[in-house]
């Protein structure tokens, strides 16, 4: 990914990679921040994937957005490149909910009641 250096810095740390995305450890306006982009699939055809990138790319910040403005703590999502397809958060200490799932279970509200002592809600 190339990144321009009017909104992140060009420093890229690759944190994870899935199917959908790679994540990576950034600053943003002088802000340690993630940057989270999703990436083409080359097996579809490629007005299809510009298209189905975009549209997903948008629901997340919406969802996002939507989640915080009706109270559920979430990152603060600092900006949305529908050119680069990415997605630049702020960046928050501690594990993420998925080693907090692996570490716990999904069993009862144990899982619910740690992320709570976690992020100090």
């Amino acid at each position: 990914m190339d990144v321009g250096a009017d909104s992140v810095d060009s420093s890229l740390v690759l944190v994870k990679q899935g199917a959908e995305a790679r994540v990576f450890e950034s600053t943003f306006v002088g802000r340690r921040s993630i940057v989270k982009e999703r990436f083409s699939k080359k097996y579809r055809h490629p007005t299809l994937d510009a298209k189905l990138t975009l549209r997903r790319l948008n629901a997340e910040a919406r969802c996002m957005r939507k989640a915080r403005r009706l109270g559920v703590h979430t990152l603060v999502l600092y900006t949305v490149d529908i050119v680069l397809h990415t997605l630049t958060f702020e960046y928050v200490e501690g594990p993420s909910v998925k080693d907090v799932f692996l570490e716990f279970g999904l069993g009862g509200g144990r899982v619910a009641s740690e992320i709570v002592v976690i992020y100090d809600w």
